[in-house]
């Protein structure tokens, strides 16, 4: 059998008259209430944490389903023509798609790291053509760069 533990003050605090019997009061009932059932205190513990873990994996298994659906909404859309945008507003266009892979094109071999300074001026696969299952290639330069001819 579990006997309540007795609750300490935390230091520093001053002992009211009204707030002591109140908690006496309320751990007497629940540990009444746990007898009464058959079961202890710590059967409590272990059923909030089972409503806890209840409410993360139907969050979880919902945000895979929105993923998922959200993710087919898209596969079969054309291709947008996306060349002479900002290349962050491009990927925007794109939905975001983190297979894009851009490259650029003034043949200096940067890397682009800041989206709002480069610009796009190739685009792979053609505007109009289906993006399914193809791999979408952005060729850019800086925004200040005209774009090199083909």
């Amino acid at each position: 059998m579990l006997r309540p533990r007795r609750s300490v003050p935390a230091p520093g605090y001053k002992d009211d008259a009204d707030t002591a019997p109140r908690l006496k009061k309320v751990q007497v009932t629940i540990g009444a209430a746990c007898r009464s059932r058959g079961s202890s205190v710590v059967t409590l513990g272990l059923r909030r944490r089972w409503r806890v873990m209840k409410k993360i994996i139907t969050s979880a298994v919902l945000a895979a389903f929105v993923f998922v659906l959200g993710g087919t909404a898209h596969a079969d859309d054309p291709m947008p023509n996306v060349t002479g945008e900002n290349l962050a507003i491009a990927y925007g266009i794109l939905h975001y798609d983190h297979s894009i892979k851009v490259k650029d094109v003034s043949g200096a071999g940067r890397h682009v790291l800041w989206l709002r300074n480069w610009k796009v001026c190739r685009q792979s696969p053609a505007a109009g053509s289906s993006k399914a299952n193809t791999a979408i290639t952005l060729g850019a330069v800086k925004t200040k760069e005209s774009c090199p001819a083909i």
